[in-house]
């Protein structure tokens, strides 16, 4: 499907979604692979996939999703992250919110993957 026969709310969901996962590919300290980006924003990895999809230009993603995705051009970061840089401020990307996101997904993780008692120690009170 064409980008071009969204309408204006599919759009706006889907800037939104390329401006957290851009995001988080920029602001992570080191690179993840496609499923682990993925599993960090709690998405499906066909839609990651779909988001980049058209991105070569400025993300090195390998075939293998399990290979960290990387930036061909550091200074595009620097573009979209400084309000006072970035050419369209439609597409600023503002750090601090992506931050947030990306916490938010990891406390979720954790609060599906983690149990209370992972080493299934006695309780104290007994």
């Amino acid at each position: 499907m064409q980008r071009s026969s969204f309408n204006k709310t599919e759009k706006i969901a889907l800037h939104a979604t390329l401006k957290v996962t851009l995001g988080s590919i920029w602001l992570l300290f080191s690179p993840l692979a496609m499923e682990s980006l993925a599993e960090l924003l709690g998405k499906q990895l066909v839609e990651v996939k779909g988001t980049l999809h058209d991105l070569h230009t400025i993300l090195n993603i390998p075939e293998e999703t399990l290979r960290p995705i990387r930036l061909h051009h550091p200074t595009c970061r620097d573009f979209l992250l400084d309000m006072n840089r970035c050419a369209d401020p439609v597409d600023w990307v503002d750090e601090n919110k992506v931050y947030r996101i990306m916490a938010d997904c990891c406390l979720t993780s954790m609060e599906k993957e983690l149990k209370t008692d992972f080493c299934d120690l006695p309780a104290f009170a007994e």
